[in-house]
């Protein structure tokens, strides 16, 4: 089933991309406030959701590898700030970026380990369940987040 979340995560860099294609053809036309919220909302979906698809396909005995869906954070909000003229909106961009991947991060550890949380586990299979219903959840979510976006700024 992991290639089911590395679809998603295919499809949400996707509609990332697309929604970062139009706001940048369209940033001239749009007021720096508008673009500022439209920038802000889509950094943190996007971190958030690329966060938990990394968490959910890394291993999680692996203590190194829990900075990489910070990291992907921080990327995604250093590239969307790029559109803003204002040169503080790069630390917004930025620290956006950090909390969609620490909220995703924290989400996966959760899912992958419900115990973190107190949370009393059933069997492993309704862990899987669980784990594969809120990443296809959270996909969804993110595509239409990002149609949205694209539909505002037409």
């Amino acid at each position: 089933m992991w290639q089911l979340i590395l679809l998603c995560a295919m499809w949400n860099l996707t509609e990332a991309g697309l929604v970062y294609q139009s706001l940048e053809t369209k940033r001239s036309f749009v007021e720096e406030y508008s673009m500022s919220t439209m920038c802000m909302t889509v950094i943190m979906m996007t971190a958030f959701v690329m966060a938990l698809h990394l968490e959910v396909l890394l291993p999680p005995d692996v203590t190194v590898l829990q900075f990489i869906p910070l990291l992907i954070g921080l990327v995604i909000g250093w590239g969307y700030s790029r559109l803003k003229s204002d040169p503080a909106n790069l630390l917004i961009s930025l620290y956006n970026g950090a909390m969609g991947g620490l909220m995703g991060m924290m989400l996966g550890a959760v899912l992958q380990n419900p115990a973190l949380c107190n949370i009393p586990i059933a069997s492993q299979a309704m862990m899987e369940l669980n784990t594969y219903s809120l990443v296809l959840f959270s996909a969804c979510l993110h595509v239409v987040v990002c149609h949205l976006l694209r539909f505002v700024n037409r």
